[in-house]
């Protein structure tokens, strides 16, 4: 499923509660992904976030592993394999633990 903005990303994981969100840290609709990562978190604090990013801002990671994102990807930008990224945050945060 996808969300147009903050505020559906928020309503769709209250309804489904998927086990992995991917997050994108700007979105349109007058609530970005770190907002929305505080809003997925107070309704469940064990959400799997991964948040993404064409920003290089290392402030920008931070603020998002900070906030208690699992994950962060940047795409774009010259040799990125964003599909093997997510393939590695997927078996990162779903992997059995043990």
């Amino acid at each position: 499923m996808e969300a147009r903005h903050g505020r559906e990303g928020v309503a769709l994981y209250q309804r489904h509660k998927p086990r992995l969100v991917f997050l994108d840290m700007y979105m349109p609709g007058g609530m970005d992904g770190m907002e929305t990562l505080r809003q997925i978190l107070a309704y469940d604090n064990l959400a799997n976030v991964v948040m993404l990013t064409a920003s290089s801002n290392n402030y920008v990671y931070d603020d998002a592993i900070w906030g208690g994102a699992r994950g962060f990807i940047t795409k774009g930008g010259p040799g990125t394999d964003l599909a093997g990224a997510i393939r590695q945050s997927v078996s990162m945060v779903l992997a059995p633990q043990g």
